[in-house]
């Protein structure tokens, strides 16, 4: 634990001389023709949000990228057609700007622009971490990256883009125990040789001692420089002993034909107090051997090489003040003061012949600006006014990106309708066609039911048709004797006694009768005629 917080103590005082000062790495990159600069806009100019496009001939203002709340890390393909960048939710720090592994995990996405087209693609987006140091390899199909995750794992990660896939190649920090130590804002790619892939520059801090007595002493007693080899996972090392660079904005970078690395650190293992010298090397690859190019009483830091390689732009910070010194190799003698306002520092290349570099103005807090210097004619030129003129104009980009983003979203959306629209109608035809065939399939069972029916329903027909004649004929019977009846209701009443006299004599009269009817009968039985 205590070497811990040893280590983010060096951590914390390197950040006030270095971070405090200067923006980091990721917010200037330089396309490799020095047609375009991408710019990470500083808050006196801009929302820390906008990635601001600007042609470096004019220094005109040409877009504003901006994909989520933070825009951060432009980087440049080796053939300066795409410009490569981290659109994220912000950067938060758990416990400050002390140690890279403090980021904290967010949602992040890696874009692509391409200035030619002026748009922007996803190559694929993560929720478990926060990318930083991005590069491309030589021929631009591989991405390495550090990934910082929310467990406290830092992981160099190589995505191929041929094959659209991630993987992790190293760990370089594993929770408490201090393994690995990443150097530099980026990796550092070595062209390969003899037919091999390029091979990643790999840091590694073997020891670390804190002594016990004074807690602000740090000692780094082995450190090494490895060049991993992507197709076989191996290592091999370039250089061993007093390299102790610690994961801080100080560089590294290689020469372009891949034979040397200008890099800084102590000349022996170290004390950390304010008189403690850092300096400036440049290592032979193959031959692995060390020289010093800078060997002054001050720290000596963001070492960049020139377009062409033939020389060396690097910061000086002494007594609180910091100066540029620019190294020719063409020449033998020693690096050469090149500002001297105690005010300077992080430079970068425009062109062979053209830096820029950030100069910081008088006061409690102060403001950072850019500017330009011709290293023939040594005239200089602030930047910042110019940039600040255009800010307005940078807004309305700004919206008209939103507006386009919405524009371009709406017509998605509407796209996504107008193929529900369209799968609909297509559902409808479907219907349609089985519906009408349901309908003639309907009509044939239909039809196949009313002739059944129909041959069904004859004789019962005939049925019928026999009752309602019978009936017809009862009717008339009925109707017959409703004739009667009424024919028999019209005639006169008689009256109940001469009825009843009436069907007496008559029943006497027909008594009569049959009595003689009988008495002739019975003679004739008894006295039949001879």
């Amino acid at each position: 634990m205590l070497r811990r917080l040893v280590v983010g103590g060096f951590f914390s005082v390197l950040a006030l001389l270095v971070v405090e000062c200067w923006p980091m790495a990721q917010q200037i990159s330089v396309s490799p023709d020095s047609k375009w600069i991408a710019l990470s806009v500083p808050p006196e100019l801009a929302e820390r949000s906008h990635l601001w496009l600007i042609e470096r001939a004019t220094w005109e203002f040409v877009t504003a990228l901006r994909d989520g709340e933070a825009v951060s890390w432009p980087t440049w393909s080796p053939n300066g057609q795409e410009l490569l960048y981290v659109a994220s939710t912000g950067l938060q720090s758990v416990e400050g700007l002390n140690n890279l592994n403090n980021m904290i995990a967010q949602e992040w996405r890696l874009m692509l622009y391409s200035p030619e087209t002026g748009e922007s693609r996803q190559l694929f987006e993560d929720q478990e971490s926060y990318p930083w140091g991005l590069s491309f390899s030589p021929d631009g199909q591989k991405i390495a990256y550090y990934r910082t995750s929310a467990g406290g794992k830092i992981e160099i990660v190589l995505f191929d883009r041929r094959k659209n896939q991630q993987q992790v190649i190293q760990v370089v920090q594993a929770g408490e125990q201090l393994r690995y130590l990443p150097y530099g804002p980026s990796l550092v790619w070595l062209a390969g040789t003899n037919d091999r892939s390029p091979r990643l520059v790999l840091v590694r801090v073997e020891e670390i001692l804190s002594s016990l007595e004074q807690a602000s002493t740090v000692r780094v007693v082995r450190g090494r420089i490895v060049r991993a080899q992507l197709d076989c996972y191996c290592e091999e090392e370039i250089a061993h002993g007093y390299y102790p660079l610690l994961p801080t904005s100080l560089f590294i970078v290689a020469s372009p034909d891949g034979r040397r690395l200008y890099l800084n650190g102590y000349p022996r293992s170290f004390a950390l107090a304010p008189e403690e010298p850092i300096y400036l090397y440049e290592i032979d690859i193959e031959e692995r051997q060390a020289l010093a190019l800078y060997e002054g009483n001050g720290i000596a830091l963001a070492p960049a090489l020139s377009p062409n390689g033939s020389q060396l732009l690097f910061t000086v910070i002494e007594n609180q003040k910091s100066d540029l010194y620019l190294r020719s190799f063409q020449a033998l003698s020693p690096a050469a003061k090149i500002t001297d306002d105690g005010r300077t520092g992080f430079g970068f290349w425009l062109t062979d012949e053209e830096i820029g570099f950030l100069r910081s103005a008088p006061g409690d807090r102060p403001a950072r600006e850019i500017w330009r210097k011709n290293l023939i004619t040594g005239e200089e030129e602030a930047l910042t006014p110019i940039l600040a003129r255009q800010r307005r104009t940078a807004q309305l980009s700004v919206q008209l990106a939103v507006a386009q983003q919405e524009t371009q979203q709406y017509k998605e959306e509407l796209s996504q309708t107008q193929e529900m629209l369209r799968e609909l109608q297509r559902q409808i035809e479907s219907l349609s066609q089985s519906l009408q065939q349901l309908s003639t399939g309907l009509q044939a069972q239909s039809q196949q039911t009313v002739e059944a029916l129909s041959r069904q329903l004859i004789d019962p027909v005939q049925q019928i048709n026999s009752l309602n004649r019978t009936v017809s004929d009862l009717k008339q019977q009925t109707e017959g004797l409703d004739a009667k009846l009424t024919e028999l209701q019209k005639r006169p009443q008689f009256d109940i006694w001469l009825v009843v006299l009436i069907v007496a004599v008559g029943a006497l009269f027909v008594v009569g009768i049959l009595r003689r009817s009988f008495k002739t009968t019975v003679q004739q039985l008894a006295f039949p005629p001879q």
